[in-house]
Order: C-alpha cells, then sequence, then structure tokens
C-alpha cells in the first residue's frame, strides 16, 4: 500500500547505476503547515490527482463503501475540492440509513487494487516506465516491506546496495528505491 504516486521526467544526468539527484524536490516544496499536496510532492507538475479514500474498510460481511456511494445517499454532488464532512453531514438528512459505519475514511495508504488503477492510468503519460524512482518516508513504524509480485517486474534498491539512499527533505527523509512503473506495486508500509 502507498500514499503518493509522482512522475516525471529525469531531472538531472545519471551515470551507470547512480541515480539521480533529489535536489529538485527541495526547492518544489511547499511548507508543511501550508496544508497542501505540494508539501509531500513537488510542485510543477501539470497535473495531480487526488484519491478520495474509501470511507469503510471491508471486514466480514462489510462492502468496501467509497465516497461515491455516500453521495448517492446523501445527495450531495462529488467535485474536485469536496471534503469528508459536506458528503456526510448534508444539510437535508436522508430518510435511510448511511451506507457506512465507520468513522469516516481511512486516511494514508491504497489498496493494491486501486493501485493497479491508477498505474493504468498513468501509463501514457510516461516515456521511463522501466526507469521510474520510489520515495518511501522512513518514518513508516515497521518499515517498508518489498514485496516480489510476479506482474511487476523486479524492484531494487537505488544505487544497488543496503541501506537504500536515503533522500533528505525539509521535513522528512525518504528512501529510494528504483524499477519499472509497475514496481509500486511491491511496497508494503
Amino acid at each position: 500500500m502507498w500514499k503518493y504516486l509522482a512522475v516525471t521526467a529525469d531531472h538531472s544526468p545519471k551515470t551507470g547505476s547512480e541515480a539521480p539527484s533529489t535536489d529538485w524536490i527541495r526547492e518544489r516544496l511547499s511548507p508543511p503547515q501550508s496544508g497542501v499536496v505540494t508539501s509531500v510532492v513537488p510542485m510543477g507538475f501539470e497535473a495531480y490527482v487526488r484519491i478520495l479514500h474509501p470511507v469503510q474498510v471491508p471486514s466480514g460481511e462489510d462492502p468496501l463503501v467509497r465516497w461515491a456511494d455516500v453521495s448517492k445517499w446523501s445527495g450531495v454532488a462529488l467535485h474536485p475540492r469536496v471534503q469528508w464532512h459536506e458528503v456526510a453531514l448534508p444539510q437535508v438528512n436522508p430518510l435511510t440509513e448511511p451506507p457506512w459505519r465507520s468513522r469516516g475514511p481511512r486516511q494514508g495508504s491504497l489498496y493494491l487494487s486501486d493501485a493497479e488503477v491508477l498505474i493504468e492510468e498513468v501509463v501514457p503519460y510516461t516515456s521511463t516506465l522501466q526507469e521510474c524512482y520510489f520515495c518511501v518516508w522512513s518514518g513508516y513504524g515497521g518499515g517498508v516491506t518489498v514485496r516480489a509480485l510476479p506482474s511487476s517486474g523486479t524492484l531494487t534498491l537505488a544505487r544497488r546496495f543496503q541501506p537504500p539512499r536515503i533522500v533528505e527533505l525539509p521535513w522528512r527523509e525518504y528512501e529510494l528505491f528504483e524499477g519499472p512503473l509497475a514496481g509500486a506495486l511491491n511496497f508494503e508500509v
């Protein structure tokens, strides 16, 4: 499961198995207190995607409940800047019970099936499908598990040695990995 994916052309020259410079990221980040996506993903991309995390995680007989399900229930339309409280707490109470039983969206990770769909959508926008770099926040409690999925190709550590290269940004450190775009499916945090 992963949280952010940024696809971009390599911004610096590299030689052999050397990973690209990540200095360009630092100068394109907004301050963390600004509360915008560019606090985590560098500014300057043509487009960003917002993923509305499921409202309820399936357990037992409970289905996965998405914002679209809650929107249909509440009659509140989804729009690019919609907030959870707008959809879940409509001005007029619906006549039926809400379609979820949890507190709200589970933030932070994508289901593998959602990540697969997102990667399929990104493919037409990059010419370097086999040369991608992934930064995973070093602060995840148990660290990062890189699992082998036969369909996604090989994922290796950047510079091909242990420990992985650390990318130091103003308020967080990340471990840098390299591999094909589909290799993003190999991460579990």
